[in-house]
């Protein structure tokens, strides 16, 4: 899934929630910059999840900088148990994460579709301009030709007259 914006929602006081606050008693001020590390992560992968295998939580170690894959193994089933991150039987995930994400996605596709219809608005108003142009254009080379023409006449017609004028 291509990103365009590393950007998510969280509530101000998602710091000082129930949980938030039991795991921070569990593992201290660690433990809470750690959640974070994790949303961040989880909010860059496909479907706002990572793979909970063995192998998985030791780069999810080394990518947040934790030196003890093994004490964030710990930490996570705590955070699964105290529902702060959730599991299935191959990811863990962030429900939070998912409604929050899933309603920005949404309000972000329906900018993109807005701007898809100004941009075929002005696009079309461009054209519009452009056809009105050409017309006028044409309207006055039609116009000049003509004038033209009748000039062209009426110096043919002086000049095949001069001989009869009896101005001379």
């Amino acid at each position: 899934m291509a990103k365009d914006s590393y950007w998510f929602k969280h509530d101000s006081t998602a710091g000082r929630g129930t949980r938030m606050r039991k795991m921070a008693f569990i593992y201290g001020h660690w433990g809470k910059g750690i959640y974070w590390d994790v949303l961040e992560i989880l909010r860059d992968q496909d479907g706002y999840r990572f793979e909970k295998d063995e192998q998985s939580i030791q780069m999810l170690s080394d990518l947040i900088g934790c030196k003890d894959p093994d004490k964030l193994l710990n930490w996570l089933n705590d955070c699964i148990r105290l529902d702060l991150i959730q599991s299935d039987e191959k990811y863990f995930f962030s429900n939070v994460l998912k409604v929050n994400m899933t309603k920005w996605e949404s309000t972000k596709d329906a900018g993109i579709q807005s701007g898809k219809v100004r941009k075929e608005r002005k696009l079309n108003e461009t054209r519009t301009k452009r056809e009105r142009t050409i017309n006028e254009t044409r309207t006055k080379d039609e116009h000049n030709i003509i004038e033209d023409k009748i000039i062209d006449i009426n110096i043919e017609t002086l000049f095949n007259d001069l001989p009869n004028s009896s101005h001379l």
